[in-house]
């Protein structure tokens, strides 16, 4: 992970390994190994958070492909098993479209980016209501749930902006 600049010059650094902290006149330099968190916030930088979400996005992909019918749809059967399938194609779905803002969008401006992922995120709402009528119910609520995931995934990249990220 690269070492991050804050402001604060007494910063709440939990977790991870090797942490170590350096504070000066323009703020605290923080250097660590593994997952962080930053005044009580899981703390990423962009290009983790990107490829974490990316991973994450192909193993979604994976159990969507693997619960699929014969036909690439949702199973028949019990519920239970067209769940698993919606879940995983709308996740694999929201990561990539993260990912695919990110690469868009940039990460030179994480507020802008945060907010580009909170309208995708509630165009998708407003579509997915306008198409309720036509979609299994099972269907619905697991987009539903992964719009509300995209909404999340932006508090990820605003707590990323908090801090300036040291390049190696």
């Amino acid at each position: 992970m690269p070492p991050f600049r804050s402001t604060d010059r007494h910063p709440q650094v939990t977790g991870g390994q090797n942490v170590s902290m350096y504070t000066d006149n323009r703020g605290t330099e923080v250097r660590f190994t593994g997952k962080v968190m930053l005044n009580g916030k899981y703390l990423s930088s962009p290009k983790q958070l990107r490829k974490e979400w990316a991973d994450s996005g192909l193993t979604f992909l994976e159990d969507a492909t693997a619960t699929a019918g014969p036909d690439g749809n949702a199973p028949d059967g019990p519920p239970e098993k067209r769940l698993t399938h919606y879940r995983a194609r709308a996740n694999a779905l929201v990561l990539a479209t993260a990912v695919d803002l990110m690469d868009k969008l940039g990460t030179d401006d994480l507020p802008q980016l945060a907010e580009a992922f909170r309208v995708t995120a509630g165009q998708v709402r407003i579509q997915t209501k306008a198409a309720q009528a036509r979609m299994d119910t099972i269907q619905y609520e697991c987009v539903i749930k992964a719009t509300d995931k995209l909404a999340r995934l932006a508090d990820y990249i605003e707590t990323a902006a908090t801090v300036t990220w040291i390049e190696q």
